[in-house]
């Protein structure tokens, strides 16, 4: 598996201190800022998955290669084939209901003459 590069690595120990410290500043009891450092927080987070997202698909393809079984050599080909292309739903699992309605929709409805 590929390692972080050494500045994402470097950007997620920044990031760790620097929440570390917002919270030992606010304290537990800071209501009022809790919402802004959440939101600063989910912010920065974003940021840091977006630097990392190549690192990720490389390892995707990595395990869809060279993983150590079929299960999961196929288990990444289909994660890499969702992401990419969407689900196909046609291999979706269909509920009762769902089934229902498309039995519903598969029959013909005659007109009153007819019945």
């Amino acid at each position: 598996m590929p390692e972080l590069p050494d500045d994402l690595q470097r950007k997620l120990e920044e990031y760790n201190r620097n929440f570390e410290q917002i919270n030992s500043f606010l304290g537990a009891d800071s209501i009022l800022e809790s919402g802004a450092v959440t939101e600063l927080q989910a912010e920065k987070t974003r940021e840091m998955l977006t630097q990392a997202l190549p690192v990720a698909v490389k390892t995707l393809v990595e395990l869809c290669a060279m993983g150590v079984s079929e299960s999961v050599r196929y288990k990444a080909a289909v994660a890499i084939i969702d992401k990419t292309l969407g689900r196909d739903p046609t291999l979706a699992e269909e509920d009762k209901a769902m089934a229902l309605l498309k039995k519903l929709q598969a029959t013909p409805v005659l007109p009153e003459s007819e019945e």
